[in-house]
């Protein structure tokens, strides 16, 4: 995906587009710099409401298998991504605070999402639902962010960040994932854009 060492995605240079954040930060601040980070919040925050409609609408699916751990799941090694109960934050809660603590760039959310829907269609075993959508997208996000980030975090770290119990959880999830996906995370740029054109395109 990348060439010459530069992140390219979806006709986006993501280097260049980091030290652009980067150098607003070093710079005095002045009334357009004020409004520009204003404007970058409301866009962080439509793109947090829309990732997360988009899972919500994944999870509603008028479709009854694969909801809940069975014993069909533990024997196509695929439990694990099950929790035995719902968590009682929303899910929303858990995107943010992926995106403030993960230190990956939106893009790799956006790989997050592909990669769970192939997980979606490729298993029929899972269906998304409140058992297993944390699990999925913090082991899709810690995938894309291995695949596209130049510096990325310990499993231990991102275990802690996603509320998986252990670093040799977060392993299993990884490794299990990765061989539903035959270990092909490449994603094309006419597929990135359109999942990212899904995530905002989503209306609250």
């Amino acid at each position: 995906m990348a060439a010459a060492g530069k992140r390219m995605i979806g006709g986006v240079n993501w280097e260049e587009q980091e030290a652009n954040k980067r150098a607003r930060y070093d710079s005095p601040v002045t009334q357009s710099d004020t409004d520009s980070e204003g404007e970058f919040e409301e866009a962080e925050n439509q793109f947090v409401e829309g990732l997360t409609k988009a899972l919500e609408l994944m999870i509603e699916k008028p479709d009854g298998r694969g909801k809940v751990r069975t014993a069909a799941h533990d024997e196509a090694k695929v439990g694990i991504f099950y929790s035995s109960h719902k968590q009682s934050f929303s899910l929303a809660f858990y995107i943010r605070r992926l995106i403030d603590y993960c230190g990956c760039s939106n893009s790799a959310f956006v790989l997050m999402l592909v990669y769970m829907d192939r997980v979606l269609s490729s298993q029929p075993l899972i269906a998304l639902s409140e058992y297993n959508v944390h699990r999925l997208t913090m082991t899709a996000l810690v995938l894309a962010t291995k695949y596209l980030e130049d510096e990325v975090r310990t499993n231990s770290y991102y275990a802690r960040v996603g509320g998986i119990s252990t670093m040799k959880e977060m392993n299993k999830l990884e490794g299990a994932m990765l061989s539903i996906l035959h270990f092909d995370l490449y994603v094309d740029p006419e597929e990135f854009d359109m999942y990212q054109s899904f995530i905002y395109g989503m209306k609250r």
